[in-house]
């Protein structure tokens, strides 16, 4: 059996992002993301409602970001700077 393809949302927070992860992670794939948002404690009901998903959220500091990860799909409003977006 193929792995399951895992994509990671820089911005998930986004309407366009938030929506998107959802179809993707609705179609049965493995679905991660990090917002700036979260980091600073606001959204909470959204990101609650994606991670009763099963999407996996982390801060966005790089760390959600491995090998494991197949797509990386980061949001216009994100700056290059950020951890993950540059990797490791």
């Amino acid at each position: 059996m193929a792995a399951l393809k895992t994509v990671f949302f820089c911005g998930i927070g986004g309407s366009g992002m938030s929506a998107l992860a959802q179809v993707l992670r609705h179609q049965g794939l493995a679905v991660r993301g990090s917002d700036r948002r979260r980091d600073h404690g606001q959204g909470a009901t959204l990101f609650e409602r994606l991670r009763a998903q099963g999407i996996a959220l982390f801060p966005q500091d790089g760390s959600g970001v491995d090998d494991s990860v197949d797509e990386l799909i980061v949001s216009a409003a994100v700056e290059e700077h950020i951890p993950d977006v540059r990797g490791p």
